[in-house]
């Protein structure tokens, strides 16, 4: 009776290990997110996208550059399933705040940029979006109008 205790016991083990080991060794569920930025009815062309998980959504804030008006989320798995506060920032390539740095070299500043978006879409984002569990990409288009 004992050895059957004890090979069971062994089992159960080994399965609870075999299931740590095989998952995705992160406590969230993340889909890819990808999509197309437009203000005022033309592309960003350089900018970025961040995705901040609201209350009760697990996982870290995620983000990608926009090029072109377009962005993909793929590092860490994505965008993690739930509610998040979205950030976006527009950014004229070469045009900086501090004025004393040449324009020949202003394109590759990496110092403070010059947003081209009002405060509702960036630091006083008004802006919400739901990750949906189950796909494994989402396509989620933002279409920021003017004042």
């Amino acid at each position: 009776m004992r050895l059957i205790n004890a090979c069971g016991a062994i089992v159960f083990v080994w399965i609870c290990i075999f299931q740590i080991g095989c998952g995705n060794g992160r406590p969230f569920d993340s889909v890819i997110v990808e999509g197309v930025v437009s203000y005022a009815g033309s592309p960003i062309n350089n900018g970025e996208i961040r995705f901040y998980p609201k209350s009760g959504t697990k996982g870290p804030v995620s983000g990608a550059p926009i090029k072109n008006g377009n962005y993909v989320v793929t590092s860490k798995g994505g965008v993690p399933v739930g509610e998040h506060l979205v950030k976006i920032q527009a950014f004229e390539a070469g045009k900086v705040l501090d004025k004393s740095i040449p324009s020949e070299i202003a394109e590759d500043f990496a110092g403070d940029l010059e947003q081209l978006l009002p405060a509702r879409f960036n630091t006083a984002s008004v802006l919400s979006v739901t990750i949906k569990e189950g796909a494994a990409r989402q396509q989620i288009d933002f279409d920021l109008e003017e004042d």
